[in-house]
């Protein structure tokens, strides 16, 4: 799968976070990579290699699935990486 590197980063910071996972997961891992220089510079990189609207797309797909929920609405990004996310159910 060609977004392989994108799901393994998403995993990865999306393991760091405590647990139970709020609606508000997506944007949370985005920030936790902002505040995590060598995330951030894995994203940067993936940035590069697959564009940053492919990364942000797949990241909260890879997020969402990995919480097992699905989209409800899409909101403003507190995290500069993205615009927006969508809230999980």
């Amino acid at each position: 799968m060609k977004t392989e590197p994108v799901k393994v980063l998403m995993e990865e910071v999306l393991s760091s976070l405590p647990v139970p996972h709020g609606e508000d997961v997506i944007d949370d891992v985005f920030l936790a990579i902002e505040g995590h220089s060598e995330w951030l510079q894995r994203y940067d990189d993936l940035c590069h290699e697959f564009t940053k609207h492919v990364v942000n797309t797949m990241g909260g797909h890879w997020v969402a699935q990995a919480v097992g929920q699905v989209g409800q609405r899409q909101v403003t990004a507190k995290s500069d990486l993205i615009g927006s996310y969508s809230k999980l159910r």
